[in-house]
């Protein structure tokens, strides 16, 4: 049962990937935005921020994994499948920002292009869910209903 749940993309009947995004979706745009706080509002912070940066671009990068272990099911040419690749790509390159935001030192000249990129790609978090909303709450796709995705994939 747990081997032919992993092979579906779900960890003990739920979707991997919707367990997944949501430490990104909320670790990263926290992360910003005290970043933000502290460069622009001249905030003094005593956490490091890289404390959520990393858990967060980690935990994006595993969900991505299987975000397209659940993309290469979907039916081809069809509306979900143009949705996923919307989906997936703008949080991808948003998550692909964090990522290259990891390495640009916090304390230097580097911080302000740090929190813009931040806070950029954090925009692209919220258009980019947007688009996986949809996949759940208008095509069914992640839904626990058997019967739904029997009739969808099979």
């Amino acid at each position: 049962m747990l081997v032919r749940d992993l092979a579906a993309g779900k960890l003990f009947g739920h979707p991997i990937h919707v367990m997944l995004v949501h430490f990104p979706a909320a670790l990263l745009p926290v992360a910003a935005a005290l970043e933000a706080l502290r460069d622009f509002a001249h905030v003094s912070l005593v956490l490091d921020i890289r404390i959520l940066l990393w858990p967060g671009v980690a935990m994006g990068w595993i969900a991505v994994v299987f975000g397209l272990w659940d993309l290469i099911r979907l039916p081809k040419a069809s509306p979900e499948m143009m949705h996923a690749l919307i989906h997936g790509g703008i949080n991808a390159t948003a998550l692909s920002g964090f990522t290259w935001a990891l390495y640009l030192s916090p304390t230097s000249a580097e911080s302000t292009l740090r929190v813009v990129i931040e806070l950029a790609c954090t925009a692209l978090i919220l258009i980019g869910n947007k688009f996986g909303g949809d996949l759940i709450f208008r095509y069914a796709i992640g839904h626990l209903h058997t019967e739904i995705e029997s009739k969808r994939y099979h």
